[in-house]
């Protein structure tokens, strides 16, 4: 985050690192989900993150201002494509087969915990 402060996979993966600690300080969250939207404007989902926050909090209009926003940007990136993308060539790089380098790469993909 320090290095790369404007690179939005980085902020995304921030957000994403904030579902799982659960004693994160809200404001924290809340600065990590602003960063991932300066950094990703055109991304709805940075807006869907940040409702989810809102929800939590009790915020219902500062939720329902992030949806609406959300409903009008068409892209809507997670960057996993990306992130297996960049796990094959990792493997490949260290040794292993092509089968070997997907099958890794396409398990390790972590999956969010957006519950409440």
């Amino acid at each position: 985050m320090e290095k790369y402060p404007n690179d939005p996979q980085v902020n995304f993966a921030a957000c994403f690192a904030a579902t799982r600690l659960p004693e994160l300080p809200p404001e924290e969250r809340r600065q990590r989900l602003e960063t991932f939207k300066q950094s990703a404007p055109d991304n709805a989902l940075a807006n869907y993150l940040s409702a989810r926050e809102h929800f939590r909090s009790g915020q219902t209009d500062q939720a329902v201002q992030e949806l609406v926003a959300a409903s009008g940007k068409s892209k809507f990136q997670d960057y996993s494509g990306d992130f297996v993308q960049n796990a094959e060539e990792a493997y490949r790089a260290a040794g292993y087969s092509e089968a070997e380098a997907k099958t890794i790469a396409a398990c390790s993909l972590p999956l969010p915990n957006w519950r409440t």
